[in-house]
């Protein structure tokens, strides 16, 4: 797998199924967003929370999209130019009023997308609507060990293209003097999937971020403009947990709305 140029951060690369695990290490493509990727200290095999994670993959909905082999020949989604598809910027109101993905009944991902290659000058295999060649999915996922005390740990793992491709992201929580809970684990986990790599560019109009987080999906398209509204204080009245992700979430997608690529949640079951 080759490196990428620009390279800001290491993290770590988990090849899946679950029964045949290996980790490599890994460099990244930078985020504009500086702060959205903060060094990742590298994470010795032996930590258990990256293998939950992995665990945790192998039994959501999506396992058998992911599993699917990549196309015999090199099938491109967008025969376009890239720059046609970068814009023009989603108002706030209608961003919001698209955040939650609602798939027609309880269709499973392997029914709505399937593998194809994107329009990036480095292309590489995406999960691509059936319908909408233009729309995006990947995976999204948070674990923590250890919770409430002295030596929790929290990881964040991300799938955005087949096991076949190897390409399974995953890194611990920045140890930033936060408690290392799965809450705080999946919601970063979103902030740094928005920022793996510049979307529009890749030809999408439309990111779909797929999770069994409730707290990620209900907060990002139905809390998130409340809090603000009021302060950054709840109904209850006390301050929002983790209000810097939410800000940094928050901060992110309106980036990506701004080129004209529409940020949706898809809450999916374990199966």
């Amino acid at each position: 797998m080759g490196c990428r140029s620009s390279l800001c951060f290491i993290s770590l690369v988990i090849l899946a199924p679950a029964s045949n695990l290996r980790i490599f290490v890994r460099f990244l493509a930078p985020s504009s967003i500086t702060r959205t990727t903060a060094s990742a200290s590298i994470t010795r095999t032996s930590d258990s929370i990256l293998f939950t994670i992995v665990k945790r993959f192998a039994t959501m909905a999506f396992s058998k999209l992911a599993c699917l082999p990549l196309p015999s020949k090199a099938t491109y989604c967008f025969p376009s130019k890239i720059i046609s598809r970068v814009g023009p910027a989603i108002p706030a109101t209608i961003a919001d009023a698209n955040r939650r993905f609602a798939p027609p009944s309880s269709s499973p991902p392997i029914n709505l997308f399937h593998v194809r290659i994107d329009s990036c000058t480095c292309p590489d295999y995406r999960f691509v609507s059936r319908t909408n060649s233009s729309q995006m999915l990947m995976f999204i996922d948070g674990a923590s060990s250890g919770t409430g005390t002295p030596y929790a740990k929290a990881g964040c793992g991300i799938v955005l293209t087949p096991f076949l491709r190897g390409p399974g992201i995953s890194q611990r929580l920045e140890m930033d003097g936060n408690p290392q809970t799965s809450n705080r684990a999946e919601l970063r986990t979103a902030v740094l999937a928005l920022g793996l790599r510049v979307w529009p560019v890749e030809g999408f109009s439309s990111l779909v971020l797929a999770t069994d987080s409730e707290y990620v999906v209900d907060g990002a398209c139905d809390w998130i403009k409340k809090w603000k509204n009021n302060g950054w204080v709840t109904s209850q009245g006390s301050n929002v947990v983790n209000r810097d992700l939410w800000e940094m979430l928050e901060e992110k997608m309106r980036e990506l709305e701004g080129y004209g690529t529409q940020v949706m949640f898809w809450k999916i079951p374990k199966e």
